[in-house]
């Protein structure tokens, strides 16, 4: 679903979209969204598709490192892909993403830490990283 209210992506249009919504709900990094976090009955989840921009938007800056946090993303899409093409249930997308998923994301968020040291933090590839590793909670 797309909502536009004039332009608004205030945290008060949020609440009023959202209602007395109870449920899972997307969203990207933006700062409105962090009130869902502290509601009783809302989960919030991040979109991977906004983190890769941000490393794909890094790669003129910094191509070595932006290409290192693509490629981890692209491990994760591949589990994904792997999992629908093998039409997996649930249950057994679940097994995987803990099997194979989980242990890319540790290694992505020590490679995060690892990286950040070596970028400025205002450079598009600090920003990339900050954005991404604030967001993990919702992207894992």
């Amino acid at each position: 679903m797309f909502h536009y209210d004039r332009g608004s992506r205030s945290g008060k249009v949020a609440r009023e979209l959202l209602g007395n919504y109870v449920g899972l709900a997307q969203c990207d990094g933006y700062d409105a969204y962090e009130q869902f976090e502290r509601m009783k009955g809302i989960m919030l989840f991040g979109c991977r598709a906004h983190a890769r921009r941000k490393f794909t938007e890094a790669l003129d800056e910094n191509r070595a490192l932006a290409t290192q946090a693509l490629y981890h993303i692209g491990k994760l899409y591949k589990v994904e892909s792997e999992a629908d093409k093998a039409e997996l249930s649930i249950e057994e997308r679940k097994e995987k993403r803990i099997r194979e998923s989980y242990p890319v994301i540790l290694e992505f968020e020590k490679w995060m830490q690892d990286a950040y040291l070596k970028v400025l933090p205002k450079s598009r590839t600090g920003k990339a990283i900050e954005y991404t590793f604030s967001l993990l909670p919702r992207l894992s």
